[in-house]
């Protein structure tokens, strides 16, 4: 007996701007949609979104409504009732879960996890400290690891960057957020070039935060050997990473470092800080090296621009250890099957 059409709504907070709430709602639409689930989703990005949520809500029997973002989905919550007469999926995406929140977004994300049927998170370290917090909670929270894909898009060679091939180049996939830490990047980056002068960093995302932004674009503009590339579409990430050698994600708080996790299933290694979200993604030593501060990212930088048959070595290790772990296929068989359970909850 073949199962019935569920249909979804998919609430986001970002969708046309790449970052990961937009990258990973997307992912995970495009894989369920393979498997028979009709999506209407709604993003908290377009300026009538109101509107747009209050007709679907009005004009659709949906099955369960999924959504990203526990702080965002809870200010929803205040507003629509009618979201809590449906069954309720909530991924948290790292920011909702790692960093202190002020009264009004920590109501606002009590009152997400309260609501929802089921609430995913990336990892098991996430899970436990989401159930210190939430105490009887243990059976609707889920770890369900995010899949790594990679399309195939623009093909990119070192001389389209402007390197040479004796040069070691670090990206950094990030949008321009105080959150994402850019600087240390950049300052550990530097301090390295005094060993070794052949390094050259490039980061690739978008300019979120104005402020923030405009400072580190003006320190960008002293540093030659530095390039923000600015935001570019998903199919180029492939090729952007395949001519790098070295991933960095210098983060104070991530769900999941996505674009690390997509340049390490490419055979680069990673220098990662220990943030939540980053914990436990590598070994220290084997996919890569952990940093704390400057001092331990010049060293690692350091460390690896030196040798070639040590980028190899992790690398080759980064590529198994992605396979074996972030499988998309073992993320949305994961969904598809929480999908199926809340769709016999609807009322």
């Amino acid at each position: 007996m073949s199962r019935r059409t569920i249909n979804a709504l998919m609430v986001t907070p970002f969708h046309s701007v790449q970052r990961g709430n937009s990258l990973t709602a997307s992912r995970i639409r495009e894989g369920l949609e393979r498997r028979g689930i009709v999506f209407k989703t709604v993003s908290l990005e377009a300026p009538d979104w109101e509107t747009r949520l209050g007709e679907a809500l009005k004009g659709g029997r949906f099955d369960l409504v999924h959504g990203f973002h526990g702080v965002y989905l809870g200010k929803m919550l205040g507003l629509y009732s009618a979201l809590e007469q449906i069954p309720l999926l909530l991924t948290m995406t790292g920011t909702d879960l790692n960093l202190r929140l002020g009264d009004t977004e920590r109501k606002a994300l009590d009152a997400a996890v309260s609501a929802a049927s089921r609430v995913v998170v990336f990892n098991d370290d996430s899970r436990y400290r989401l159930l210190s917090r939430y105490a009887g909670m243990a059976g609707k929270v889920f770890s369900i690891p995010q899949g790594v894909y990679l399309e195939d898009g623009r093909e990119m060679t070192r001389a389209d960057l402007g390197l040479r091939e004796d040069e070691v180049l670090f990206v950094l996939p990030s949008g321009l957020r105080w959150v994402k830490n850019i600087e240390l990047a950049i300052s550990g980056t530097e301090r390295a070039r005094a060993s070794n002068r052949q390094i050259r960093l490039l980061i690739v995302g978008a300019a979120i935060e104005k402020t923030y932004s405009e400072n580190i674009l003006q320190r960008l503009r002293d540093l030659p050997w530095a390039c923000y590339l600015g935001e570019v579409p998903h199919s180029w990430m492939k090729g952007l990473l395949r001519v790098s050698d070295v991933v960095l994600n210098t983060s104070r708080s991530e769900g999941q470092p996505q674009g690390a996790l997509e340049a390490m299933s490419l055979g680069k290694p990673a220098i990662l800080t220990l943030a939540p979200g980053n914990r436990g993604v590598i070994r220290h030593g084997v996919e890569g090296f952990y940093v704390r501060d400057v001092e331990d990212l010049e060293a690692a930088a350091v460390n690896l621009a030196a040798a070639k048959r040590l980028r190899d070595l992790m690398g080759d290790q980064a590529r198994a250890m992605v396979a074996r772990r972030f499988s998309l296929e073992r993320e949305i068989d994961a969904y598809a099957a929480l999908y199926h359970e809340l769709s016999f909850l609807r009322p």
